[in-house]
């Protein structure tokens, strides 16, 4: 999708709106920093949905390498270096001692990048 009186190819916005793009971002914040969405207590056995970080947890002193496994994972075969060096800044920013924080920065990043968001 080309933006309008641009030359700009922004594929999110010709599925998306700032509305469904916010809301999408929220979920990924709710799974990665705030622990996930809780059981729904009208439906019986349900356990609510969580994520599992802590595989990544041992690169978390390599910001590249943590951000390349994670994006295999999340992004196979649409992984970008231009969106590498837009995400392991955000990593790097975090301290290397609070590993899960930066294993979370990491996936929420991946999560909200137009790559994860527009299915190919």
């Amino acid at each position: 999708y080309i933006i309008p009186a641009t030359d700009l190819d922004g594929p999110s916005f010709g599925l998306y709106n700032a509305t469904t793009i916010f809301s999408r971002a929220n979920f990924a914040y709710q799974m990665t920093f705030g622990g996930g969405a809780n059981p729904d207590p009208l439906l019986a056995g349900a356990i609510g949905t969580r994520i599992d970080l802590s595989p990544w947890q041992a690169l978390a002193g390599d910001p590249v390498a943590l951000v390349e496994s994670l994006a295999e994972r999340l992004l196979p075969g649409q992984w970008t270096a231009a969106l590498r060096d837009a995400v392991v800044p955000a990593v790097t920013a975090v301290s290397a001692t609070n590993t899960l924080e930066r294993v979370r920065a990491a996936a929420y990043q991946i999560a909200i990048s137009p790559k994860f968001q527009v299915e190919r």
